[in-house]
């Protein structure tokens, strides 16, 4: 999977979600200047928006200093603008390039962004809570929600809902990270189900079974929700 370096100092600025959208747009497009030549046009096709917007997305990027832009002209008038994009400090976290192929809103990605920054790199799976999201992104807590309902419906994540056992109130959801292909991915099986193998070893001969018929019901329960096919972990 190809991606892009997608600085965590990003959310630091307080940029709106078609600022944030337009910055990784050209972020993935850039030299080994940090520079590209590109239009209006073809900024606003590939973050879903019109030239309006891609514009007013611009200006805000010039205006905190993320990005400086030449306006170029020769003798038949205006030329493509070049953009030179100033190199942020602090650590950074992948961004899949395929992602401007898809029909992402700039604030599903925005949360979509967030959730990655806060991934373990390992595990692939981060716990931020709705209203962290929300206040690191400046979205609403309704927002979020729908954004998190989008990324899970079309397999960017998988969220977890997650409960105390005692007091069985929510807890933060567990985030899962899936790659953007049509690949099946392994994903290992939470921690509570290795804790059922012992009531299962009475109705089940071999450990084999009782793996099989747990895919089973965690495959069903994804059936038609967006969700990958869950293989045997055998």
């Amino acid at each position: 999977m190809r991606f892009f370096k997608m600085p965590n100092s990003i959310f630091d600025y307080k940029l709106s979600p078609k600022a944030v959208f337009v910055y990784a747009f050209l972020l993935s497009r850039i030299n080994v200047l940090r520079a590209i030549t590109i239009s209006y046009k073809t900024i606003a096709d590939n973050c879903h928006m019109d030239n309006k917007t891609a514009i007013s997305a611009v200006n805000e990027l010039e205006s905190r200093r993320l990005i400086s832009k030449e306006t170029r002209h020769d003798y038949r008038g205006k030329l493509k603008n070049k953009y030179i994009l100033n190199k942020l400090s602090g650590g950074w976290f992948k961004a899949e390039y395929c992602i401007f192929s898809t029909q992402i809103k700039s604030t599903d990605f925005m949360v979509y962004c967030y959730i990655k920054m806060r991934m373990n790199c390992k595990s692939n799976e981060s716990f931020p809570s709705l209203n962290t999201i929300a206040k690191a992104t400046g979205l609403s807590h309704s927002r979020v929600v729908t954004a998190v309902k989008y990324l899970r419906q079309f397999t960017f994540i998988n969220s977890v809902h997650r409960h105390y056992k005692k007091t069985k109130a929510y807890r933060h959801n567990r985030y899962l990270l899936y790659k953007l292909t049509n690949k099946k991915r392994k994903t290992r099986l939470p921690v509570r189900v290795f804790l059922c193998l012992k009531r299962f070893s009475k109705h089940f001969s071999s450990l084999k079974e009782i793996i099989v018929y747990i895919n089973q019901k965690v495959n069903g329960s994804f059936k038609n929700r967006g969700s990958p096919y869950f293989p045997y972990l055998l």
